[in-house]
């Protein structure tokens, strides 16, 4: 599980680098810039932390090391299987039929009433 969450906050980082101009409905004041891009300080700690936690795990307890390795290879296997049986290419991106493109709700949104008036 700590591998989800470094994934996760690679994938904050990774949009924030790819789509730097894209409109988010919210940003947290805490940036570092990297390269010239501003990216979240949560999320850079947060990989960082994540990342050192696992190595830990997998350095100190065998147990966890094995079972873990495991499980991914399952889940890899699992994945692979599912994307052959379906005639779906295992590199490429793939959208539901039928389903619209995900969007981002605009940022500019009219202040909840007052039940005061």
């Amino acid at each position: 599980s700590m591998l989800t969450f470094a994934l996760a906050h690679a994938s904050i980082l990774a949009l924030r680098v790819k789509s730097p101009d894209h409109e988010r409905p919210f940003r947290l004041g805490l940036n570092v810039s990297v390269r010239g891009r501003k990216l979240p300080l949560t999320a850079v700690l947060g990989l960082l932390a994540t990342v050192a936690v696992w190595v830990v795990v997998v350095v100190v307890q065998p147990y966890s090391r094995w079972f873990g390795i495991g499980w991914m290879v399952v889940g890899l296997a699992v994945y692979v299987a599912y994307r052959r049986l379906k005639g779906i290419s295992l590199t490429r991106r793939h959208h539901a039929p039928g389903l619209a493109p995900v969007t981002t709700p605009s940022t500019k949104r009219r202040p909840p009433e007052s039940p005061l008036g």
